[in-house]
């Protein structure tokens, strides 16, 4: 059965996913994303599915009205997804019973837990991208960028540009093991509670949402570059001042 998404939305998926495999953050089946559709960006109105059962409390059991919500399937690595998003994207959905998957849609995302939790909770279109990236990853293993809020000021004061492009800021999660309930819910806490526009996952990556996949995965690229930079300016043994007190502010 063909799924009920504009071509449009299978490009931009498709463009996304080859994206992050060419950077090299999406080793074996790493990395996933996700789209909140609402009703006027699909092909045809979805009446129910297959229920869908979660395995953690506390996770969100509805989206809004009419909206589907497409994650990268379990099992998948990103270049199959950009080679044929059709065939490995999960498509889900709400009505009374409860969550439901559309039929003929892949199975969802062992990170599934983050991705419902914070477009449930959004409650509006938009986008979510998780990557295994490289310097963000590193730089949350340093005992020098532990302390709270240390790992954010280094990258977020470092350059204009990570200001910019990340208004909301970013913010580093407790350690918490891949896929859990307890990662989503931090995550949709630090999101939506807070307004972060990305969230680090210490040892693991980090996600970052935006109104498209174009600049969730843009807010993930210059944050992936503020942590190179940093790392290279911290490899010649001088520490990165914040960019406020360059400018004397």
């Amino acid at each position: 059965m063909r799924l009920p998404l504009l071509d449009s939305t299978l490009a931009a998926v498709a463009a996304c996913a080859a994206r992050i495999d060419a950077l090299g953050w999406a080793e074996a089946g790493a990395g996933n994303l996700s789209l909140l559709l609402p009703p006027a960006a699909l092909a045809r109105t979805i009446h129910g599915g297959e229920a869908l059962e979660l395995g953690g409390p506390g996770l969100p059991r509805a989206l809004p009205a009419g909206h589907l919500l497409a994650v990268s399937a379990t099992g998948v690595t990103l270049r199959a997804l950009a080679d044929d998003p059709a065939r490995h994207l999960a498509l889900l959905g709400s009505d009374a019973r409860g969550l439901f998957k559309v039929r003929g849609s892949a199975a969802p995302s062992s990170e599934l837990a983050c991705h419902l939790a914070v477009h449930a909770r959004r409650a509006r279109p938009g986008a979510l991208v998780h990557a295994h990236t490289d310097f963000l990853i590193a730089l949350s293993l340093l005992d020098a960028l532990g302390a709270p809020g240390a790992l954010e000021t280094a990258l977020v004061d470092l350059m204009p540009e990570t200001q910019a492009l990340l208004p909301g800021g970013v913010k580093r999660l407790a350690l918490a093991p891949p896929g859990s309930a307890a990662l989503g819910l931090a995550t949709a806490a630090a999101m939506v509670d807070a307004g972060a526009d990305a969230v680090i996952w210490p040892r693991h990556g980090a996600l970052a949402a935006g109104d498209t996949l174009a600049q969730a995965l843009g807010r993930l690229e210059i944050l992936e570059k503020a942590a190179r930079v940093w790392w290279l300016a911290h490899a010649t043994g001088e520490t990165p001042a914040p960019l406020a007190r360059r400018l004397g502010l």
